[in-house]
Parts: structure tokens; sequence; C-alpha cells
């Protein structure tokens, strides 16, 4: 259960984050997968614990996997849909002109902000990865105060407040 409690967050996250630049109001929006989840949580919990307590674990344990796989069937079914029309929009774009690459994107950002080296190395981590805070300081071998300076800087920089903002920042600039 808690490995498809993960896969769910990730799934919304990332569904509500990729939605959210096509919305009127992408501030809103992009922080609305985890909401969702918790609240589809939420309403699951009680008629688990009313099935638990009438017929017992096992039935729990069959109806949970059932639900799963039928979940995981409508998932698939709706992540291989989008994979289609992103794979249809790109070869489109790629027929009309060249765009940018990810990088070419994330250089002219940086340079647009005037990001040092390390902010450059610092916001491709914020922006590529999921990573938190002490992740991306592991790996960027620095300690969590020295990369949560980084960051602030990089918010100051580009007049955003969380990572989010950040994210929708880049994705405008993007465009």
């Amino acid at each position: 259960m808690y490995t498809y409690s993960g896969f769910y967050v990730v799934f919304f996250t990332v569904s509500f984050i990729d939605l959210a630049p096509r919305t009127k109001s992408p501030e809103l929006w992009a922080g609305m997968g985890r909401i969702i989840r918790s609240i589809t949580a939420a309403l699951t919990a009680i008629p688990v614990v009313v099935v638990f307590e009438q017929f017992g674990s096992v039935v729990l344990i069959a109806g949970s996997c059932i639900f799963s796989v039928m979940t995981l069937l409508v998932l698939f079914k709706n992540i291989s849909v989008s994979l289609f029309s992103q794979q249809a929009s790109a070869e489109k774009a790629s027929e009309e002109n060249e765009p940018l690459s990810q990088e070419q994107i994330m250089k002219n950002y940086s340079e647009h902000y005037g990001f040092t080296p390390r902010e450059t190395e610092v916001f491709e981590k914020l922006i590529t990865t999921e990573d938190g805070v002490q992740e991306i300081a592991d790996s960027l071998y620095v300690s969590r105060r020295v990369l949560q300076r980084y960051i602030a800087a990089i918010y100051e920089k580009t007049n955003t407040k969380s990572r989010i903002g950040l994210f929708q920042s880049f994705s405008k600039f993007g465009k």
C-alpha cells in the first residue's frame, strides 16, 4: 500500500505540474496534485476501516489488489495516450521549426538571471529532479545549509518563493 501511495503522489504531482502551464492560474494548479491525493486517501480511509472490521484482512487485501490492478490499468491507458500525444506534438514541432533543447533553455534561463556556475548546478537539480534538499546537497557535495543559501539566492534572483514557483517561472521562460 505504501508503494502504491508513493506512486500516486508522484503521478498526481507530475500530472498537475504538467497541466498547470495550460491553465489561467498555473500557480494554483501546480500544487493541486498532492492535495487531490490527500483528499483521495482521506476518503478511502473510512471504507477501508469498515471493510476490515466486518470482513477481515483477507477480504481487504483481495479488494486492495483488485482495486490497484483496475487503477493501474486506467493509469496505464492515460499514460499511453499522453505519451502518444506528446510524441505527435514533438513530431509536429520538429516539422515546424527546430525547438531549443531543455539544456539550452536552462542555460539561457541561468544567463538571463545571472546565476553563478554553482547556482546553475543547483538550479538544474531543482528543476530536473524531485530530490529533497539533503539529497541534492549530498549529490553536489555541499552541506544542507550551503545548499539552502544557493536556493535562497536563486529564489531572490528569479523573484520566486518556492520550488514550484521556480518551476513555473522556468516553464514560462521556456515558452
